[in-house]
């Protein structure tokens, strides 16, 4: 038989007891404090799955300011939150002995907004479940370890938006190339047989072709503008000024179905941008806001302001690079339709993705590729039955406004001339030749680059004038100009193409060239020759 502990002997006993239990809670301390550092999400529930804890990483994933109505309150077990979002399983599973494994899911926290007053959307993680048992082999507590993947499935949608882009800009240009040649063939010669033709039926049917070519003629612009490889005029504007203008051309057709609502900054929101780039990018969104309203009475409203936003703000924008906190325009087109549904907001933006019957899917397409090239953010909020809103970012100008006017002249065309066209093209090169030799101009033809030099050499007198295609096979139309003035520094040069930065650059410095966008009409090509040909520049 022991002997008993003395007075001594058993205070003794409890100091070390003491400092053991001291320094016990000492490591329960330091290993709270070193979970409250971990970046990624942690809870903790005790043996009836109440909440013991949730370090910061946690409540910043769920946006709560503070714990107290969750630590001894939420219960994982019993809360209908955890059955409606289809956690509960996970943890019944762990609770009963498992360590659980989850894939990637998505919770949506409106309940938790509405109960715990936080700003949270729905959010992306995966989730290890860890049980820890007591001395008696019982579950007492459950470890939930959460990775959340919101941000880095927006990065990986942002960049496959960026790569699709990438693929489908190689796609437009060749596309546009060659459709641009046959809308300018098909615009001129429709052009040529209003100018000519005294049939009531021929004229008529003529005016449904130049109408299908202008819808032709937009829909390229929208392909090109998704892949910003269209030409664009960069000027300093208000940008309170074109929306209105673009929102007054759609009053008269929301009258039927509801109305429009603007709310415009009382100060200037300038901006670098090109206005007819803009105004498609406008139409795009109020023409798609319109569609959607109900026809018992709807309403889109038009909010334009300059707002400081921080790097969380920005953070739910789609951008192309990387951007800055700061003053950004913000555009935002707001209606109270239909709206859409998860799956189909995550597809809006891709190219031909249409939930029309009659849509070509390359509005919100070509409106995003418009909205990155301009250095801009857009970001867009729907829910299935309360309407939709679209957001647009654009940079602040320090710049003043740039006067847009510009002085027009009458062009004069000479009586005779002799002109050499470059272009592969054979309906193009047909269609010029009959708008120009109408006018008595003496024409010769060339159909690549190297035909084009041959031709030159073969003639006995320089042509007055070339109207040459940019992208001809074998030599390009820059090359060919740049062998035409070896020989001829003053000889007027016209330079055509789809791409309109590669023209403009192409002309750059040349006061005897001149580019000319296509597709064209006939007017514009014979006010480029009238110019051309009308004395020194």
């Amino acid at each position: 038989m022991s002997e008993e502990l003395g007075e001594g002997d058993l205070r003794e006993r409890i100091v070390e007891l003491e400092r053991a239990l001291e320094a016990s809670e000492q490591r329960n301390r330091e290993l709270l404090r070193a979970m409250d550092h971990v970046p990624s999400g942690i809870e903790i529930y005790d043996a009836d799955g109440v909440a013991q804890y949730l370090n910061p990483a946690m409540m910043k994933m769920i946006t709560i300011s503070s714990t107290e109505e969750v630590i001894g309150y939420f219960n994982i077990l019993t809360d209908p939150f955890s059955a409606e979002t289809g956690i509960r399983p996970l943890y019944e599973r762990a609770y009963a002995g498992e360590t659980v494994f989850t894939d990637e899911f998505s919770v949506a926290m409106e309940r938790a907004a509405e109960d715990w007053g936080t700003t949270s959307s729905d959010i992306w993680f995966k989730m290890i479940l860890v049980p820890t048992f007591d001395s008696g082999g019982k579950v007492s507590s459950v470890v939930a370890l959460m990775f959340e993947t919101t941000e880095a499935r927006q990065m990986a949608r942002t960049l496959q938006l960026v790569s699709r882009r990438d693929g489908i800009e190689l796609l437009a240009g060749g596309v546009a190339h060659d459709y641009n040649n046959l809308l300018s063939a098909i615009i001129t010669n429709a052009q040529i047989v209003r100018e000519t033709s005294t049939e009531k039926e021929v004229i008529e049917l003529n005016e449904d072709v130049l109408r299908a070519s202008e819808q032709a003629v937009f829909l390229t612009k929208q392909l090109l503008a998704y892949t910003g490889r269209n030409e664009r005029s960069i000027s300093t504007l208000d940008l309170g000024v074109l929306t209105d203008g673009i929102t007054q051309v759609f009053r008269n057709s929301i009258l039927q179905v509801g109305s429009i609502n603007l709310d415009f900054s009382p100060s200037e929101c300038l901006a670098e941008v090109d206005a007819g780039q803009y105004k498609q990018v406008v139409m795009n969104l109020l023409t798609n806001a319109i569609e959607a309203l109900p026809s018992d009475g709807g309403l889109v409203q038009v909010k334009l302001r300059q707002v400081e936003l921080g790097a969380s703000e920005l953070e739910s924008f789609q951008f192309s690079e990387q951007v800055e906190a700061g003053l950004w325009n913000v555009l935002e087109i707001h209606d109270n339709g239909s709206g859409m549904d998860d799956d189909t907001r995550l597809h809006i933006f891709e190219p031909y993705f249409t939930t029309k019957a009659t849509g070509h899917g390359l509005g919100l397409a070509a409106t995003l590729g418009i909205i990155w090239n301009h250095g801009g953010g857009i970001s867009v909020t729907s829910e299935k039955g309360s309407g939709t809103s679209f957001r647009i970012l654009l940079p602040t100008s320090a710049h003043s406004i740039t006067s847009t006017m510009r002085l027009e002249r009458q062009d004069t065309l000479p009586e005779s001339a002799t002109l050499l066209i470059v272009d592969n093209s054979p309906y193009l090169r047909a269609s010029l030749r009959a708008l120009l030799e109408r006018l008595n101009f003496t024409l010769y033809e060339a159909e690549d680059g190297l035909d084009a030099v041959e031709r030159l050499k073969s003639l006995k007198q320089a042509p007055d004038m070339i109207l040459m295609e940019i992208m001809t096979p074998h030599l390009n139309g820059l090359d060919v100009l740049r062998l035409v003035r070896d020989n001829d520094p003053t000889l007027p040069v016209l330079l055509m193409s789809s791409h309109g930065e590669v023209g403009q650059r192409g002309v750059s410095g040349d006061p005897y060239a001149s580019f000319l966008q296509k597709p064209f009409d006939s007017a514009a090509i014979l006010s480029q020759i009238a110019q051309m040909l009308g004395g020194s520049p």
